[in-house]
């Protein structure tokens, strides 16, 4: 007798690793690890299957990863040189994803100063395409492994990247080049964004908090903050680049980057996405070639 569950058909093989990989992204119980494992043992690797890879997918090893890429084709343009993925992170993760306790602990903990070094975004697994992106001295990269396809979420991490201040011309212009934009990521972590106290203070829950906050701030609450829908507030988008600061031990070019090439200034507090910006392109995004 055949088996009936979407799990079990994903555990013997029914069902391709694609249809099994977006299940296991949607699941909410145990038997997500078990249909993890079943997917590694018939193959499936999330870094080189080419069907399109979920925001939460496995790593080399089995465990739950985010934004863990590659980015898809149209948004790659060195076949000659392929981007070097990472496969000493997820130490910390599982296949069920972060345990509890973890998420409570302050994220530069998570650092070491190894060779390539390591923090929270390589050890949780956590948008581990940050680790990536750095491994191969690119921070566009991270921007391309993230796909953003719901209005909200546009309209959120839009409004975030204005008002961290990471849409201006002059950040857009170094956005191609690696070693400035880490300079000045760095500087921002120690200046502008170091009252937010990152370095041993925020956690992974901390900034996942401020983010459902605004989230889930209904429309009249946002009017009386003088905000939109779905949109942060000034202070709210200061700290969620602080936790960023966090999570790279004092690395920001990763995010810098993801704004320069989502995203595009629109004016009057308004952002664009993708293609809503003159001259997007799906390998350059918005900066300029």
């Amino acid at each position: 007798m055949a088996p009936s569950s979407t799990f079990a058909r994903c555990f013997v093989g029914l069902l391709s690793v694609g249809h099994c990989a977006t299940y296991i992204e949607d699941c909410a119980d145990g038997q997500c690890a078990e249909a993890s494992l079943g997917l590694l043992q018939r193959g499936f690797n999330p870094v080189r299957h080419k069907e399109r890879i979920p925001v939460n997918s496995f790593d080399h090893h089995g465990r739950w990863c985010s934004y863990c890429g590659p980015p898809s084709s149209d948004r790659i343009d060195r076949l000659d040189a392929p981007y070097t993925l990472r496969e000493d992170c997820g130490n910390l993760s599982t296949p069920l994803g972060i345990p509890g306790p973890l998420q409570e602990m302050p994220l530069t903990t998570f650092a070491r100063d190894s060779d390539p070094p390591t923090n929270a975004y390589c050890e949780l697994n956590f948008q581990k395409g940050c680790s990536d992106a750095v491994a191969n001295r690119d921070f566009l990269y991270f921007g391309k492994v993230v796909d953003l396809r719901s209005a909200a979420d546009r309209k959120s991490d839009g409004s975030t990247c204005l008002k961290q201040g990471f849409l201006q011309p002059s950040l857009k212009a170094l956005a191609k080049n690696f070693s400035a934009l880490q300079a000045l990521g760095r500087q921002l972590c120690e200046t502008k964004f170091a009252k937010y106290r990152w370095k041993g203070g925020i956690t992974l829950r901390d900034g996942e908090e401020v983010y459902t906050t605004h989230r889930s701030r209904s429309a009249s609450e946002a009017m009386a903050m003088g905000l939109e829908p779905d949109t942060p507030s000034q202070e709210e988008a200061e700290f969620l680049a602080a936790w960023k600061c966090a999570l790279g031990n004092g690395e920001l070019g990763c995010e810098m980057a993801f704004c320069a090439y989502t995203f595009c200034d629109k004016g009057g507090g308004e952002t664009g996405a993708y293609e809503e910006c003159p001259g997007w392109d799906p390998v350059r995004g918005n900066v300029d070639a």
